[in-house]
């Protein structure tokens, strides 16, 4: 299994999907799972502040931004949720998004992002089959 991601960066999560798996068609790998964060990952990070707070160690506060096709508004909104706790990530804030990860309400987080429900379902599908 090969998992390929890339930011949707406002061309559209079909689009870019497609991109993806077009790009990865004829691969040694016979499963191809797509990781498309629409329009950027900084995204997903907002979508359980509960989770957030876990892995920064302080009470963060983020709300789930709309979807808005600026590049840096979810980059701007991932560092503000930080910097208002007196933390100062050197990357932003993506540094956490593994811990993120591992305390995110999945489910929650997928009701209010199509685009991370269709990577979760996706994984979800290989791990049923294997």
């Amino acid at each position: 299994m090969l998992i390929v991601g890339s930011d949707g960066n406002c061309n559209g999560f079909s689009k870019r999907k497609k991109q993806l798996s077009d790009a990865t068609k004829g691969e040694a790998f016979p499963i191809v799972i797509t990781a498309v964060p629409d329009p950027h990952v900084e995204r997903w990070y907002l979508l359980d502040s509960m989770a957030l707070a876990q892995a920064a160690g302080v009470p963060v506060q983020a709300v789930a931004p709309t979807v808005k096709c600026d590049k840096g508004h979810y980059k701007k909104l991932l560092k503000k949720a930080f910097t208002e706790q007196n933390l100062f990530p050197p990357l932003g804030g993506a540094e956490y998004g593994p811990l993120v990860a591992k305390t995110m309400d999945l489910y929650a987080a997928g009701i209010a992002d199509h685009s991370l429900r269709d990577f979760v379902d996706q994984l979800r599908s290989w791990l049923r089959q294997h």
